[in-house]
């Protein structure tokens, strides 16, 4: 795979990530003059998008998840991802990252759904801070739910997001 100016081959880390991130938007900011035409500055973010989900759609594993630094935080990063492309457009069905949602979706319901309803891994690869990828998660699964034509489908989707949403209240209890 070539070099990507826009999106570096090595991951980073979460405490890069912010300093990283700024500095990126500072990039763009600099890259869209205040003499900038209101087409113009749209035109220049459509691509950036695109690059954006290219690049998401590229380092998508086999198995159908995304990861951060060493494989850190597949839950959150699979489910942000997958938001991603479903805010561009595309679904279960169709669109230009239909396949990539399908992956996503069939990854977290046969490989991180948990017997209790975690979407995710108390431990391991995500770090004790299961929660908000679960969170996220659940969130990325009722949207797919919504988008969701196959019967089928929808009937595992509901039933996930159902068992997510009933470990919430759960955890929430058990903290009073």
């Amino acid at each position: 795979m070539a070099a990507d100016p826009f999106f570096p081959a090595s991951r980073l880390s979460r405490r890069r990530f912010f300093p990283a991130a700024a500095g990126a938007l500072g990039a763009l900011g600099a890259g869209l003059g205040a003499d900038d035409k209101p087409e113009e500055l749209k035109k220049k973010t459509e691509d950036c998008v695109d690059k954006a989900l290219e690049y998401l759609k590229r380092s998508q594993a086999a198995d159908g998840k995304w990861t951060g630094n060493n494989g850190a935080y597949p839950v959150a990063m699979t489910a942000l991802a997958g938001m991603a492309m479903l805010m561009e457009g595309s679904n279960l069905k169709e669109g230009k990252y239909s396949e990539q949602i399908a992956k996503a979706v069939e990854w977290f319901l046969t490989k991180s759904q948990q017997p209790t309803g975690l979407l995710g891994f108390n431990q391991g690869s995500d770090f004790g801070s299961y929660m908000h990828g679960h969170g996220f998660a659940t969130m990325f699964l009722a949207c797919a739910y919504g988008e969701a034509e196959d019967k089928e489908q929808q009937q595992k989707l509901e039933k996930a997001v159902k068992n997510a949403v009933e470990f919430t209240g759960k955890a929430q209890m058990s903290l009073k």
